[in-house]
């Protein structure tokens, strides 16, 4: 809508506004150093601004201001400690795309030779990062239009010739059950340096695939001694039952949705706990709970 083109270079970038050769023709370097890496991953998000890669991360720019994105997941990208970094030798390779429903910016970048094989994820409305790692190697990304359906996020394999859809809620990949696995923050009653008594660990998920099997292991991190407990639920068909899980389960009517709560008895002292959670097929987890208490602070006995 505005007659203004935004220009990128390695570490800079630019605004060239008015017609080339026109007498009001001009350009303006922006105040910035960022630039773009990866020239595939600039996108133009509606109300938002521009989105790209730089040397720094992700980066917004909205016409005025050229900002920063990805702060809090820098370690993904430049590295840290046991976190690998990108691979900025291939970086020009990633891809990025948008996901209408729910509004995502997704890039895929590489971390191991040429192919994309981490995915960023950036809610546009909840302004939060999700690390995705599939099971499988992009090569890049897309968003396909059509006028008589929703636009939906594909991505093409490196290896195999496939065409993968994200974001769509497809239960199976070609009828085999999906395996998953997801890394929670770490989680602390006050200070991290604080200890706590932590008593038990509520998890509540909801299975939307009748008669599947589905296999959950969580397991905790951060304690004396590992806690780990496997569930495994069978969503049924249609009918009605309550009471085969731990606190129950439901069908509601013959759509085969069925909750599950699970109760983790931890029974243990740490100062933070991290969660990990695995398995395979289709499941949303709604929420998780840890409950505990906070201990008194040790005193220490230092010696001068």
């Amino acid at each position: 809508p505005s007659q203004t083109l935004v220009a990128f270079k390695n570490y800079s970038d630019y605004q060239i506004t008015g017609v080339f050769g026109a007498s009001n023709f001009s350009v303006q370097k922006i105040k910035s150093d960022m630039g773009c890496t990866a020239p595939r991953t600039i996108q133009f998000v509606s109300g938002y601004g521009i989105i790209r890669l730089t040397h720094r991360g992700f980066a917004l720019y909205n016409g005025v201001d050229d900002r920063l994105l990805s702060e809090e997941i820098r370690p993904y990208i430049v590295g840290h400690d046991d976190i690998q970094g990108l691979n900025f030798s291939a970086v020009s390779r990633s891809w990025a795309t948008q996901n209408p429903n729910p509004p995502f910016y997704i890039a895929a970048c590489p971390v191991n030779g040429n192919t994309q094989t981490r995915v960023f994820v950036y809610d546009l409305v909840r302004k939060a990062w999700t690390i995705c790692d599939f099971a499988a190697a992009f090569a890049s990304l897309a968003l396909l239009l059509s006028p008589l359906a929703q636009p939906s996020a594909v991505a093409t394999t490196a290896t195999g010739g496939q065409i993968l859809s994200l974001f769509t809620g497809t239960k199976t990949d070609n009828g085999t059950a999906i395996p998953w696995s997801v890394r929670f923050k770490p989680f602390s009653i006050g200070s991290f340096l604080r200890p706590a008594f932590w008593r038990r660990l509520v998890v509540d998920m909801l299975f939307t695939t009748p008669s599947q099997a589905v296999t959950a292991q969580s397991t905790l991190l951060g304690l004396p001694t590992l806690v780990t407990k496997t569930m495994t639920y069978t969503s049924p068909a249609s009918g009605s039952l309550w009471g085969s899980m731990v606190w129950g389960s439901g069908v509601w009517g013959a759509s085969g949705t069925v909750d599950g709560r699970q109760d983790i008895s931890i029974m243990k002292t740490a100062n933070a706990v991290t969660l990990d959670l695995s398995g395979t097929g289709n499941v949303r987890i709604r929420g998780i709970a840890f409950q505990g208490k906070s201990k008194p602070l040790n005193k220490v006995l230092t010696t001068v």
